[in-house]
């Protein structure tokens, strides 16, 4: 590695040539992304294929489907582990036909093991 230390208003500078310099940069740089990169794979937060991102921003479709076929589930399986409410309820709740209610909202959510948000349009 060629360098050269000089003194500049009492100051000691090292030079170095600039292809160095742009290698240090770049060095730099992936190590702050590998750091990031860390960080965030050491957190507990589950992460979500980019396919399902996909299907409820950019595709559009209702989001609670989505979810619940993310998560392995049946209509007729979401409905029977809330308990209170049918699969043809499920059903009108995925074609917008109903709203659902936040309490039924609260439970599917609980079940599908996300945020109420993130289940509704």
């Amino acid at each position: 590695m060629k360098y050269e230390i000089i003194q500049k208003e009492g100051h000691s500078h090292v030079v170095i040539p600039v292809e160095m310099y742009e290698q240090l940069l770049e060095d730099s740089e992936m190590l702050a992304d590998i750091q990031v990169y860390d960080k965030a794979k050491n957190r507990e937060e589950e992460s979500f294929p980019l396919d399902l991102v996909e299907r409820i921003s950019i595709c559009g479709e209702n989001p609670l489907k989505v979810w619940r076929e993310y998560r392995h589930l049946t209509q007729e399986q979401l409905a029977e582990a809330i308990g209170s409410i049918s699969k043809d309820y499920i059903s009108e709740l995925e074609s917008g036909k109903k709203a659902g209610s936040i309490k039924v909202l609260k439970a599917i959510a609980a079940v599908l093991d996300v945020d109420v948000d993130m289940i509704t349009t």
